[in-house]
């Protein structure tokens, strides 16, 4: 597992967990709490999808298969941890979220 009170530039983790990549690589997912949903950055979206946005959102950070601290993605923003999390049980069979570390 990694540390769960490490950020990321998408936030502060509120909620781990783990499942099984293909069924057999230990894989880490967080929940991170946000006070900006990020927009794409592209002049050629529309100016509300490219503007960052203030407010309360939350993120899913998925780690590397296996672990290791480069690479992996984020999806989101969601307005609640609740949320984000149903989209990580949606995308990732068998998640076990961590009790002591799921707080919104």
């Amino acid at each position: 597992m990694t540390d769960i009170r490490r950020s990321c530039a998408y936030g502060l983790p509120v909620a781990e967990g783990s499942w099984l990549y293909s069924g057999s690589i230990p894989t880490t997912v967080r929940i991170l709490r946000s006070e900006v949903a990020f927009g794409t950055g592209d002049y050629e979206d529309e100016p509300e999808d490219a503007a960052d946005k203030p407010g309360l959102c939350f993120y899913v950070e998925w780690q590397p298969a296996g672990g290791g601290d480069s690479g992996g993605s984020v999806t989101g923003p969601f307005a609640t941890v609740e949320e984000a999390k149903v989209h990580v049980q949606l995308s990732a069979e068998g998640v076990r979220w961590l009790d002591a570390m799921s707080r919104s």
